[in-house]
């Protein structure tokens, strides 16, 4: 039998303050590449999309629901659940583990066909980000949840 979801227990969890925090840097994040943008040290992508453009409702649903559970899906519960049981990946660089931070580089170089190199080389950073909650919280809702949170900020904040 499923237990009850418990608002309290998330609470109590030692995963909380740092759900909390990658919560927040999701539009505080997005905010640092604008200015990288705004400074001409980031080039974003010329799609359909971009500021002076309009997202389909398609394009939304895929990006909200079906990327963060599919990638999600494939990233963090194949890949980093199965290096995570290699001997060799037991170590810890920084409170990052290996098999996080092999499978956040794996993650980044997948977007390298549909964005440009500098934001799909970004994509490494929110990836720790999902990888880390899901480790600590040992569920992929939190890093699915996660995942769409920083997708929506990154729709909100630029289309």
């Amino acid at each position: 039998m499923k237990a009850a979801l418990r608002p309290h227990a998330l609470l109590r969890s030692p995963a909380f303050p740092f759900l909390l925090l990658a919560f927040a840097l999701g539009p505080i994040g997005l905010g640092a590449i604008e200015s990288l943008a705004s400074w001409g040290v980031l080039a974003l992508p010329d799609l359909p999309g971009l500021p002076g453009h309009r997202m389909s409702l398609t394009a939304i649903a895929l990006s909200l629901l079906v990327a963060p559970l599919m990638e999600e899906l494939a990233f963090r519960a194949a890949i980093q659940d199965y290096l995570s049981h290699q001997r060799w990946a037991q170590k810890q660089w920084c409170g990052l583990s290996v098999p996080n931070v092999l499978t956040s580089v794996l993650f980044a170089a997948c977007h390298i066909p549909t964005h440009s190199l500098a934001l799909a080389l970004l994509t490494f950073f929110p990836s720790l980000v999902f990888g880390k909650a899901k480790e600590a919280s040992g569920r992929l809702r939190w890093s699915i949840a996660l995942h769409a949170w920083f997708n929506l900020c990154f729709i909100w904040h630029f289309f």
